[in-house]
Order: structure tokens, then sequence, then C-alpha cells
């Protein structure tokens, strides 16, 4: 699964920390998170993390992407998104 990052978040993930029981490695780069696994089974799979805002402004999330390496025919994407990221009134 490759999870692309909207601009003006980075992942505040700490290294070790918050892999799901059907990752196997997670990759953190600056534009993107990707997991791989070995096999999961059909269904619904749902991942989370955190991201932490560096701007404010309105962003497009790319859709995330999942494909089987070796017949990357069989394939899923997400829908794309936006995302506001603002001050908190206080």
């Amino acid at each position: 699964v490759t999870d692309p990052l909207p601009a003006g978040v980075e992942h505040a993930l700490e290294h070790g920390s918050e892999i799901g029981s059907w990752t196997d490695s997670l990759q953190r780069h600056d534009d993107r998170i990707e997991h791989s696994c070995h096999a999961v089974e059909p269904g619904l799979l749902r991942f989370s993390y955190r991201v932490r805002a560096i701007h404010c402004g309105v962003f497009q999330i790319p859709p995330a992407c999942a494909l089987e390496v070796y017949e990357p025919e069989t394939m899923g994407r997400s829908r794309a998104e936006s995302v506001v990221i603002g001050l908190i009134p206080t």
C-alpha cells in the first residue's frame, strides 16, 4: 500500500511504532508512507497513522494505491480528498 501524504503535513511516526497487525514493514518517505506484507485476507483493510501539520491551507490528498507486486493487475485505489489545515482560534 502506497499512501501519498498531502502537502502541508509530514508523518509523525516513530521508528518501530504503529505498524498494523497485517503489515510486515513500514517505510516512511517525505511524500508518502508505504506498507508491505506477504499476504492478506480478502476484504476491507484499514490503517491509520498520525501526521503533523506544518503549513496552513487547503491541500489535495492523492489516492492511496494497493497492488500485488507480482500481479499488478490486482490493485485497488482510494478516492482523492482534500484537507483544510488552519489555525485553532483561541
